[in-house]
């Protein structure tokens, strides 16, 4: 049995759209999804004492094999202090927003379209499939509006085996909004924050909402700009590729999945930073252990190279992910166990 969200849209959010004459739309303001309180529990929480919280959510649209992340906010400027939200018009609502990789342009959503929602897992991570159905759709949209009853949204627990439940591609994430950018950036630092001040179990600081081993290796991936730090090749062809996301503190020593612990590299340098063959110095340089650099290994030849450095500051390698690499890993020559 599978949980749907199912949506009717309404004209304000999907920008007030006017038709012009040559038969094309007009919109008139942003274009978002509202989530009204029924999938409050469906989609990632948000916090009620954090200005605007925000998260990114991964979307498998119908009409694309990529998981695309969309931006996701709590506008609760309504429920704080006046002194913490100058310039911000009080609300108390919580938006999903259509970027282009979802709404290639703007021709995919209309007012009084339904959309449905599906929660789907794929390892220890969950993404959304997402389908839309227009009035012309009349077969699926009329099951989909009786499900509904009049109103407009639901959650509907039953199948509905019409579906498009078509596989995600494995090697491609569409991160490509700036705001989805910043959000991921935003819950990266919360989840830090939850560590530093210890309030939060090893399984929600590993971040399962947003950050899990998909989206690490998706958003590491998207930092480096899909080459390695060290060597900035890649060797890519028919959705094949040489590169993998290194965790600078390992998993085995409850390193998280955030992008700031990680590290694009190619499978050799990636299999040599894990048994401590090398690190980074804090300037984030390569540091080649003596023992290695007394043999006639090629990577010898990185020694003191600057690495690439992603330009989203909170993408770039944390220094206290760097200083347990050193202390407990470069050295080491094993296969990293549990401390």
């Amino acid at each position: 049995m599978s949980e749907y969200y199912i949506k009717k849209l309404k004209s304000q959010e999907m920008g007030s759209p006017t038709l012009n004459p040559d038969g094309t739309y007009k919109f008139h303001r942003g274009r978002y999804i509202l989530i009204t309180k029924e999938g409050l529990d469906f989609f990632p929480h948000l916090s009620s004492i954090v200005l605007n919280d925000s998260t990114a959510i991964p979307i498998k649209p119908q009409f694309s094999d990529n998981l695309v992340y969309a931006q996701y906010v709590y506008h609760n400027s309504l429920l704080i202090p006046d002194e913490q939200k100058i310039g911000v018009s009080d609300r108390n609502e919580h938006r999903l927003y259509l970027n282009n990789d979802l709404d290639d342009n703007k021709k995919y959503f209309l007012p009084n379209d339904i959309l449905v929602f599906e929660k789907m897992r794929e390892g220890d991570m969950v993404y959304f499939n997402m389908n839309l159905f227009s009035p012309h759709d009349w077969t699926q949209y009329n099951i989909l509006d009786k499900i509904l009853g009049g109103k407009t949204t639901v959650i509907y627990d039953g199948e509905l085996d019409f579906l498009q439940h078509s596989a995600v591609n494995s090697d491609t994430v569409i991160v490509n909004d700036k705001k989805v950018i910043a959000a991921i950036g935003h819950q990266q630092e919360q989840v830090i924050q939850s560590g530093e001040n210890d309030t939060s179990s090893t399984e929600e600081l590993m971040g399962a909402s947003l950050f899990n081993s998909r989206s690490f290796r998706d958003f590491v991936m998207l930092a480096y700009d899909y080459k390695c730090a060290i060597t900035r090749q890649v060797i890519s062809c028919n959705g094949f590729i040489n590169l993998e996301a290194a965790h600078i503190k390992p998993q085995a020593h409850n390193g998280v999945f955030l992008p700031c612990n990680g590290i694009a590299m190619s499978r050799d340098l990636h299999f040599a930073f894990d048994k401590g063959f090398f690190t980074l110095t804090p300037d984030l340089r390569v540091l080649i252990h003596d023992d290695v650099l007394r043999t006639d290994s090629y990577i010898n030849q990185f020694n003191n190279a600057q690495i690439f450095v992603p330009q989203v500051d909170y993408f770039r390698p944390r220094e206290e992910f760097l200083i347990h690499h050193r202390e407990h890993v470069f050295g080491s020559f094993r296969q990293i166990r549990s401390i």
